[in-house]
């Protein structure tokens, strides 16, 4: 994640420095959220924003901008993470990045256009919920599971388990009560509750 953040940074910057307000750096919070645990989340994404303040003309203004943006993602998707609802996660991202981004035009610090920026940082906000799907990639390629195939799974009304409460509702209702008691025990401990939760359902 932090390799193509990176390649990405380096090639907009050769390109066209200001396309870089358009590059979704905050969808590198939401891949690093579904596969890792939440303390280690933040300091990477900050580590993989490192590369602007490097390689590019307005590093500090894109880098503070994404880390603000990242950090509003990562909140934002927790109660935002279903169907229609990722576009409000988009648009508070989208809030996010133009206050940062005029907190830095009053302080004279960023370039360019102002509307091309926003436009610009528009498309970046809606590219962070439209590349999200792209974690079912990541999960082929490296052979892992998100989060969000962990919430498919617990999900009762899937088939397989709507079977299993057709064929053995008293096996279906002891899973229930297991997958209860797993995800409490998990909390209490901080451990993975979604996983302790799958796990106990199959």
């Amino acid at each position: 994640v932090s390799l193509l953040a990176t390649v990405g940074a380096l090639l907009l910057q050769r390109i066209n420095p200001n396309f870089l307000y358009m590059f979704p750096f905050s969808i590198s919070a939401l891949y690093l959220m579904a596969f890792f645990k939440k303390r280690i989340i933040l300091p990477v994404y900050i580590l993989s924003l490192l590369p602007l303040l490097i390689f590019c003309d307005d590093g500090i203004v894109l880098f503070v901008m994404f880390m603000v943006a990242g950090m509003v993602t990562i909140l934002a998707f927790k109660y935002f993470n279903k169907g229609w609802k990722q576009f409000i996660t988009a648009f508070l991202v989208f809030i996010s990045l133009i206050i940062t981004y005029f907190a830095f035009r009053l302080l004279d610090n960023a370039n360019g256009n102002v509307y091309t920026a926003l436009i610009y940082l528009f498309i970046s906000s809606l590219l962070t919920v439209a590349g999200y799907p792209l974690i079912y990639l990541f999960e082929r390629i490296f052979s892992l599971v998100s989060s969000s195939r962990l919430l498919e799974m617990c999900d009762t009304n899937n088939e397989l388990l709507r079977k299993l409460e057709h064929i053995a509702p008293g096996t279906f209702q002891h899973c229930l009560q297991v997958m209860n008691m797993s995800d409490a025990a998990a909390r209490s401990i901080e451990a993975n509750a979604l996983l302790a939760r799958t796990g106990a359902l199959y």
